[in-house]
């Protein structure tokens, strides 16, 4: 994040990547400094699965735990919530809103249109210790 603190884990999809260059600037640096670096797998994450969005989404999260998505052509908004199911092509999951307050039924999504996935961040930890634990749902 701003300053080169630590902010979480990020899994993008490469084919959203179109170039990478080295970042020459003094946050690269001070994120050397710091407690965190390198850093680790994710807390509570198994060996993490790249190679599929399924697989990706079973290592990265843990029950629930609070994790956030973006989707291919909606750049502007981000889902977050905890894992209900992963039926492919489903990713189904139980979203929790800005107020800290849950949906009824979890929502589905294609996996194909995930882009990103990302966990452990400052907003996803301040949610998680207001919010009430995400309901059960049958």
């Amino acid at each position: 994040m701003d300053g080169g603190f630590f902010d979480g884990h990020v899994a993008i999809r490469i084919d959203e990547i179109q170039r990478v260059r080295e970042d020459s600037s003094f946050e690269s640096a001070f994120a050397r400094t710091q407690p965190e670096w390198p850093p680790a797998q994710p807390h509570g994450s198994r060996d993490l699965d790249l190679d599929t969005t399924p697989g990706l989404l079973a290592s990265l999260t843990s029950s629930g735990q609070l994790f956030g998505i973006e989707r291919s052509k909606k750049y502007d908004a981000t889902w977050i919530g905890v894992l209900d199911e992963v039926s492919p092509p489903w990713l189904y999951m139980l979203e929790v809103r800005p107020d800290a307050t849950w949906h009824d039924v979890p929502y589905g999504y294609r996996l194909r249109t995930i882009t990103l996935v990302f966990v452990g961040t400052h907003y996803l930890r301040g949610l998680s210790a207001v919010a009430e634990p995400a309901p059960i749902t049958s």
